[in-house]
């Protein structure tokens, strides 16, 4: 069993049934919290304390408090780790990808690439480089997206990912996928204006939203990091 709070700002620590468990002083690096052993049956108490009376502490609008959303995941005894299946490319011709793994312990596991619901690939070892013939590539303006879900004893785990390369130097600039894109960029705060800092899904969404049909293809994130529903 894992807690997740994706942002706690700040100085933040954590308690179960009045066991001290966890502490984190970042506010907004999300944090991972084993408390499988720290459970008895029954009721459980999960107590969270964030420390922000050290004013002034920032120069933006910070927030505080748990201000992002807060998850609990269970997993069968040997499980896949949390964010624990990766996908990167390796290169665009011929598309190959690799896919890692990452689990509590040894075992057997398998993996199938999707694209629009349908199997285009599979593999069935740890680290596994994938050739995808005839492979969509993702851009900005083609945001093509695929999906890997893998399957480790009784566990699963899916993420979705573009087929991309990215490469930046002084000569050629950015490139993706070879081409040259010349960045449009803003830099964002977290927080959503008068809806303050709190994470809203749909907050985040029309931000994104907004800054696209400006013609933005690129965000800063001002000054750490964003929030997922962000990403």
């Amino acid at each position: 069993v894992w807690l997740n709070f994706e942002g706690v700002y700040h100085n933040s620590e954590g308690w179960i049934n009045g066991e001290k468990v966890a502490f984190h002083p970042h506010g907004y690096v999300p944090i991972w919290v084993n408390i499988s052993d720290k459970l008895k049956e029954g009721e459980n108490v999960v107590r969270v304390v964030a420390r922000n009376a050290d004013q002034p502490n920032s120069r933006w609008y910070s927030g505080a408090g748990i201000y992002r959303p807060v998850w609990m995941y269970t997993a069968p005894a040997a499980y896949i780790l949390p964010e624990g299946l990766r996908v990167t490319t390796l290169s665009i011709s011929p598309a190959t990808i690799k896919v890692d793994l990452f689990a509590s312990e040894e075992g057997q596991w398998s993996a199938e690439i999707l694209k629009d619901g349908k199997v285009v690939a599979t593999c069935d070892s740890l680290h596994s480089t994938v050739v995808i013939d005839g492979a969509s590539l993702w851009s900005p303006e083609s945001p093509e997206l695929y999906t890997c879900r893998a399957t480790f004893g009784k566990d699963s785990a899916e993420v979705s990912f573009g087929i991309r390369t990215i490469e930046c130097s002084a000569k050629t600039g950015f490139l993706l996928n070879g081409k040259r894109i010349l960045m449009r960029g803003a830099c964002m705060h977290h927080d959503n204006g008068l809806l303050g800092a709190c994470s809203y899904k749909f907050a985040e969404y029309r931000k994104a939203e907004l800054l696209k049909n400006a013609g933005f293809n690129a965000v800063r994130s001002s000054h750490n990091p964003c929030s997922p529903y962000f990403m």
